[in-house]
């Protein structure tokens, strides 16, 4: 039992560690592209906005963040989405991000919610849009931000797993 509990102590230790360290590297490491205001090529000539689509060939294994064996995208996933996004964004245009991240976590919605609202005729994207006011550049851009998001996730959450690593087997 005693055992167990120190185990249990050890585990909860070692996830406060993980967060402070990918809080850590979420605030060092920055992308090369940050949300860009809507262009007039992004406007069709009927004068509905339709969101760029990338021309990337990178092959990808999943759409998750977090995708491996047993790991699911979580609300803590999501946490951390929006506090890399806003770390992005310089200071005075954060309000429309902050707003976002309320009434996604208030919502529940989840990493695929979030890339469906770069669809301008979703549900999610009307929902967001007009019940929700928020602003459409954020929404449309969700899909692409993560996209960055995810390799920051990724590099950083192996950092944090071989740090972790590396201080148990100096135990």
């Amino acid at each position: 039992m005693v055992q167990m509990q120190e185990d249990e102590a050890i585990c909860s230790e070692r996830r406060d560690l993980q967060r402070l360290q990918l809080d850590q590297v979420y605030a060092t490491v920055r992308p090369s592209a940050v949300h860009r205001p809507a262009t007039p090529r992004d406007i069709t000539s009927a004068g509905e906005g339709v969101a760029s689509q990338p021309t990337s060939t990178q092959n990808t294994t999943s759409s998750s963040p977090v995708s491996s064996a047993g790991k699911e995208d979580t609300c803590q996933t999501v946490k951390d989405f929006f506090k890399w996004l806003i770390a992005q964004q310089p200071a005075e245009d954060r309000g429309p991000y902050e707003a976002a991240q309320r009434v996604v976590i208030e919502e529940m919605w989840t990493i695929k919610d979030l890339k469906d609202m770069a669809k301008l005729k979703s549900d999610l994207h009307d929902l967001a849009v007009n019940r929700y006011k928020l602003k459409d550049g954020v929404v449309r851009h969700f899909k692409e931000e993560l996209r960055h998001f995810k390799s920051v996730y990724r590099t950083a959450s192996s950092l944090v797993e071989i740090g972790t690593n590396l201080g148990t087997e100096s135990r």
